[in-house]
């Protein structure tokens, strides 16, 4: 590449065209005249700072956890001492960087020069794909919570046949339960099963236990310390608890971490001084988790000593979500506690919430209104699988909520309010009642239940239809959930006989009820809103919200449409739902080009549109240019078919080089441009053939958009970090088509996780708020 462009005109063309700075370390040398072969005179000492990782907490204010290099040090020096890699071996990181596993996962492999794949968490979130990719990629080595380890052991097919080179299994982040060690034995003969415990105060991992066959039917321990740390189970005075009697656990040790970042009061409850130690400064802390210690010197865990629990492998303050619960005003009292699943629930999500409430005298509040209320201010493991109406809590005579009295939500009856469910009426409705009955682990299910109120969540969606695939022949596309989220409305979509996604309507009523006017939101350049189902549950529960979905994904009846062609075509639906104005309208990246021509369009017939949601979107282009903006480009690749995520590292590097030329190239007016030119031919192939044309249709209507200026003014919701790299482009072109002008709100977060958790409940509050401003000038 230097050789064609020359290197100085490379750097600036490829790397600079993105935004960066670019420091030439070779030049730089030069200009300074201090080359030398030392070393930086950097000095990290062992209690120094590495990181801060963020755990939740009571009241829902974060704690930063500071870690110390010489926890993560001793970490990847007692893994590699203990569990010595191999010839061969090859590691995954897919663990977000959010929580303390990740270091262990990205830097014990690396330091040691052990090939590491990168899995996203898209593909993490289906089983399927990632034994796929585990497979495709020889992976001998996995990390993963035991939720998801059911998940995989779970799936059709002999697991040890799929993946015959996975040598070492290491479970963390939940009690892993006797059954689900067994069946990892029987089912991955050849991998060694790894039980760990620790969390991001005592540098990820404390203690470890190594499962070997036979195991029997009591609890796994989570085993005896790590190199250079100990573990103490103390009684309520601060001594050490005999063999075989509970305590609180104590961890000290190298991995003890610097404590909480700016948290001084937290940080004396929490991190106290080591009694038994020499050790000037030595510290313990207080997990707040129950143990004893077995008489072969292996510690058990017991559970919580608070309300702490932990929902496929993520921090929960059941306190945190009861608090939530208790806002919405029409419950007088409830109680949330932690709930063992049962059934089919049980293979993906071992712990479940169940939430238990009293109305306020009058109201007349179900389980699904609880839900939504919830889902806008919580993330999707802290909402509860079940919520159970009581006439009164039960109480013990201190006056507290008596827990233990609380009835199980498993029993017939408390999974939902009494008097709504409505049995099968055909075959069909009798065979997918009992599957989604086995999947969600709730009885006596009716047709008119709801599968997302009812608990269910996109690793239960994707299991519940490789069922329906495998048990009924029922090839059906996931986005269908999204439009019949009940058993009765997906026996009908069914029933029809032609239900694949290109006869399906563009409307998705993610959530079609309320009193407030509707949102329409446009699909981003991959044709699916299954991504905006999430922002659609954290806004308003008055607010409907519909996706408009692309058709033709499965054939080529978009061949030659243009961006206007489609706005027309997307307007005609939406008046079915809604005539006349005023309109509220939106789009992520490239739909945010779609939603803008729909606006003009309406604005030239003399409609009124309230507003313009352009999520982090660029104007494709300024009157008078002759090509899409490169950095519009740029994030459209985000919004690619979630196909893109299963390219291997290399293979992505290779598509973001040949997305540098590609976009050089169009800046410098070169020919015509296709997707493949975009993607790459090897990298379009990778896309199944039903999708295939419709991504280089829909790509080229999006190149060839002219878009002509809009009267009106327009509303940008832009993603911060974007924000702070490309500050010279505050309005990503749009005051030049917006004429009324470019109204911009900023939300933490990037393009790339805008509607992921936790960022897209940022930005529905920045839109929510938008949405009330727009409400209250009516007013």
């Amino acid at each position: 590449r230097e050789s064609v462009l020359g290197a100085g005109a490379w750097r600036e063309s490829v790397l600079g065209a993105g935004g960066c700075s670019i420091v030439a370390l070779d030049t730089l040398a030069e200009r300074l005249n201090a080359q030398s072969d030392a070393n930086l005179g950097l000095r990290v000492a062992p209690d120094d700072p590495a990181y801060v990782i963020y755990t939740s907490g009571s009241t829902g204010r974060p704690k930063g956890v500071v870690g110390r290099q010489r926890g993560a040090v001793n970490r990847a020096q007692w893994m590699w001492d203990t569990y010595p890699f191999r010839a061969g071996d090859v590691a995954c990181q897919k663990t977000s960087l959010n929580f303390v596993d990740s270091v262990a996962e990205i830097f014990v492999p690396l330091l040691q020069g052990i090939p590491l794949v990168l899995i996203p968490n898209t593909v993490v979130r289906v089983p399927e794909r990632l034994v796929e990719a585990l497979a495709a990629h020889g992976v001998t080595r996995l990390v993963l919570v035991p939720s998801l380890l059911r998940a995989l052991l779970a799936l059709p097919g002999d697991p040890g046949a799929r993946l015959p080179r996975l040598a070492q299994v290491a479970t963390s982040g939940e009690v892993l339960d006797p059954a689900l060690a067994r069946a990892c034995a029987s089912a991955l003969p050849g991998a060694t099963l790894l039980n760990l415990y620790g969390s991001s105060e005592d540098g990820g991992d404390v203690t470890c236990f190594e499962c070997r066959a036979p195991m029997g039917a009591g609890a796994v321990p989570i085993g005896k310390p790590i190199a250079n740390s100990q573990i103490y189970v103390l009684d309520a005075h601060g001594q050490l608890a005999p063999i075989g009697v509970t305590g609180e656990i104590y961890a000290g040790g190298a991995g003890v971490a610097l404590g909480y970042h700016n948290r001084p009061e937290l940080n004396a409850e929490r991190f106290v001084p080591n009694p038994f130690c020499d050790t000037p400064g030595a510290r313990l802390f207080r997990t707040g988790d129950l143990g004893r210690f077995l008489p072969d010197g292996n510690l058990l865990y017991l559970g919580r000593r608070d309300r702490q629990v932990k929902v496929r492998g993520v921090r929960v303050e059941l306190d945190e979500v009861q608090s939530v619960l208790a806002l919405q005003p029409q419950v007088a009292a409830c109680a949330v506690r932690a709930q063992v699943a049962q059934g089919q629930r049980s293979s993906d999500s071992g712990t479940e919430l169940a939430a238990y409430y009293v109305p306020r005298a009058g109201a007349d509040v179900n389980g699904g209104e609880l839900r939504r209320h919830l889902a806008r201010r919580l993330p999707e493991h802290m909402l509860p699988a079940w919520f159970v109406r009581l006439e009164a809590l039960p109480l013990l005579p201190n006056g507290k909520v008596n827990l233990g009295a609380l009835p199980d939500p498993d029993v017939a009856g408390h999974s939902r309010d009494a008097g709504l469910r409505v049995a099968p009426r055909t075959l069909l409705e009798t065979n997918l009642v009992g599957l989604w009955a086995e999947c969600l682990g709730v009885p006596d299910l009716g047709v008119n239940d709801n599968f997302f109120e009812l608990g269910g969540h996109s690793l239960l969606a994707a299991r519940l239809f490789a069922s329906m695939q495998a048990t009924l022949g029922l090839d059906l596309p996931l986005a269908l959930l999204f439009q019949a989220p009940t058993v009765g409305g997906l026996a009908a979509a069914i029933a029809q006989g032609d239900f694949a996604p290109a006869r399906l309507t563009s409307l998705v009523p993610l959530k079609p009820s309320g009193t407030r006017p509707p949102f329409f939101c446009v699909h981003p350049l991959g044709g699916g809103v299954g991504d905006y189902a999430a922002l659609a549950l954290h806004l308003h529960p008055q607010q409907p919200f519909y996706g408009l979905r692309a058709k033709g994904l499965e054939d080529d009846a978009r061949q030659g449409q243009t961006v206007e062609a489609l706005a027309a075509d997307y307007l005609a639906e939406i008046r079915t739902i809604q005539p006349g104005g005023p309109y509220r309208l939106g789009g992520y990246s490239s739909g945010g080009l779609i939603a803008f021509e729909m606006a003009r369009q309406l604005a030239a017939a003399g409609e009124r549109v309230e507003l313009v949601g352009l999520l982090d979107a660029y104007a494709p282009r300024a009157p008078g240019q002759a090509r899409l903006r490169p950095r519009a480009l740029l994030n459209m690749a985000a919004s690619l078919p979630r196909w893109l995520n299963d390219l291997s590292h290399l293979e992505r590097e290779q598509l973001l080089t040949r997305l540098r030329h590609w976009r050089l190239a169009a800046s410098n007016g070169h020919g015509a441009l296709t997707a493949a030119d975009f993607i790459g031919e090897s990298e379009l192939a990778k896309i199944p053939e039903r999708h295939r044309r419709f991504v280089e249709n829909h790509f080229e209507a999006i190149l060839s958009f002219a878009p002509k200026p809009y009267p009106g003014r327009v509303t940008l919701f832009r993603a911060q970090a974007q924000a702070l790299s490309r500050a010279g482009d505050p309005d990503k072109g749009w005051r030049a088509l917006a004429l009324g002008g470019v109204d911009i709100r900023e939300f933490p977060g990037s393009h790339h996780t805008l509607l992921t958790e936790p960022w897209v409940g940022e930005l529905a509050k920045v839109l929510q708020r938008k949405l009330n401003e727009i409400g209250d000038e009516h007013e």
